[in-house]
Parts: C-alpha cells; structure tokens; sequence
C-alpha cells in the first residue's frame, strides 16, 4: 500500500524493479526493511502525522545508519511549507517534534553498541575492515577511482566493480541536480547525502546498494525516446551483476 502510495505512477515502479541492484531486495540484506520504514516515515510526514513518521524514522535508523538522514530532510520539507514568516519561529516548530525520534535510533543502537562490545562507535571503528577507516576528500577518492580505472586491467571484475561503484556516485550526484532543478529540495538532500557521504571514507564500495534505497531516484522521468534503450540496458546489467552475485563474487 505504501508503495502504490509512493510510486503512483507506473514508470517509477518499473525504474524500481530494473534498477540494476533491484535483486538485493529479496537478498539477506536490509534494503527492504530500510526502504520500507522510510517510506512510511516520508508517508505519513505528508500526511502530517508526524509521531507515526517519527516511529518509522526511529526504525529506520536503529536499522541502518542512513536513517537517520530522514530527519535533515524531512525538517526541511516541513521548513519549506511554513509561510516565510514564521519559519524562523521556534513555536512553528512544535508539531514536528516528534521527528527527535528519527536520531534517537541511532543513538539507541550506540548504546545496545555500548553495552555489548563496550564502544559505542565500533559501527564506524569496523570501517577499517572495509579501508574506511579515515576521512578523505570526496575529491581524492574520486581520484583514486580515476587511477583503478586507467591502470587495472578491464579483464578482471575488480575494473568493473570500480566502474559501477563510480558510476553509482556520478547517477547520485546527477539524481541531487535534476531533482534540485525539479525545486524537490528535501528530496533532492536526501539523496545527496545519501551519495556523498561513502565518499569521505576513502572508497565507494557498496554505494551502489546504498543508492538503491534512496527511492526520490526513482521519480525521475527518463526521456522518452531514451527510455526502451535505458530500461534494455539496465536489465542487462542487472542480469550480469545477478549472475555474479549468485556465483559468489562481491558486487556491493
């Protein structure tokens, strides 16, 4: 029902199904939780039942680090529809306080984090397992991509992970700018952050999986001529990076 909700119409639901990671959906992972819960937390927002947005949020974050991106995004959505004379009024922000619980998820896992492993941080300590284990310029992990890409062989699946992984950074910082020039600005943040923010870490990977989640992507109207030819060859992709997920090999 959320989803009908959401993707009203069919071309987003069909941009959802042949994204080229659509897979990982029906994968042990939690990209269906995630998307599920933050739809319902951007649902009923709209809807201007703010607690129940905020109980999503709050599951949303406590499931996964990204959710608590909802929060920045969701009070500028509220800010945006406030008459202009009143958005810099605290009073005005009253009813969506409620929106707390989004980060309070986040915090509750800190502290399960606490309690069981005595770091409340290991979350971001276990990056380096990873090479995430720094903060580096967007710029300079750009750079490093540009260098796998032009010095390791296209023979091995190491030079394609690395192209999809910038490919995926390259469609989320696109999907930022069209959907900014569309004035969505809360969605258009949302999945800014959600794009920028691996980058810091030194390495892209798994952003491909991180993007799929981030549904305002989906809203976006392909050209129409394009279309056939886009939707074709995102199947084909997608068809490829099963068959290598399915045979063992890490793709996000």
């Amino acid at each position: 029902m959320v989803i009908v909700k959401f993707f009203k119409k069919p071309d987003s639901a069909i941009a959802l199904i042949f994204f080229p990671l659509s897979f990982f959906f029906l994968a042990g992972y939690t990209e269906s939780l995630f998307l599920l819960l933050s739809l319902l937390s951007w649902h009923l927002f709209k809807q201007k039942k703010y607690l129940f947005s905020g109980v999503f949020g709050f599951f949303a974050s406590l499931s996964r680090f990204y959710g608590i991106l909802l929060f920045p995004s969701l009070l500028l959505e509220y800010f945006l529809k406030l008459p202009k004379n009143t958005r810099f009024k605290l009073g005005s922000y009253q009813p969506v306080i409620p929106l707390l619980l989004i980060p309070l998820g986040l915090v509750v896992y800190m502290v399960y984090l606490q309690y069981t492993y005595q770091d409340p941080f290991s979350f971001i300590h276990a990056q380096s397992l990873w090479n995430r284990g720094e903060i580096i310029s967007p710029f300079r992990t750009v750079y490093r991509y540009i260098k796998i890409l032009t010095t390791v062989s296209p023979t091995i699946i190491q030079y394609w992970v690395a192209l999809l992984e910038l490919s995926s950074l390259a469609l989320g910082v696109l999907a930022t700018y069209v959907l900014y020039k569309q004035k969505q600005f809360s969605y258009s943040l949302y999945v800014f952050l959600g794009s920028i923010i691996p980058s810091f870490t030194g390495t892209l990977q798994s952003l491909p999986r991180f993007l799929l989640v981030l549904f305002p992507i989906y809203f976006i109207k392909l050209p129409t001529r394009f279309r056939p030819l886009l939707l074709t060859a995102s199947f084909i992709l997608q068809a490829l990076l099963l068959t290598a997920f399915l045979t063992g090999r890490f793709i996000a």
